[in-house]
């Protein structure tokens, strides 16, 4: 359910959520949702 808004999250994935909410604009407003 957290993949809606991960863009990048195959780029962030290794590195963790945390790199994907900087990365990604989107990812922080899903997570917020």
């Amino acid at each position: 359910m957290r993949g809606l808004g991960k863009k990048r999250r195959h780029t962030s994935e290794s590195e963790g959520e945390g790199e994907s909410c900087k990365d990604g604009e989107d990812d922080d407003q899903a997570a917020g949702e």
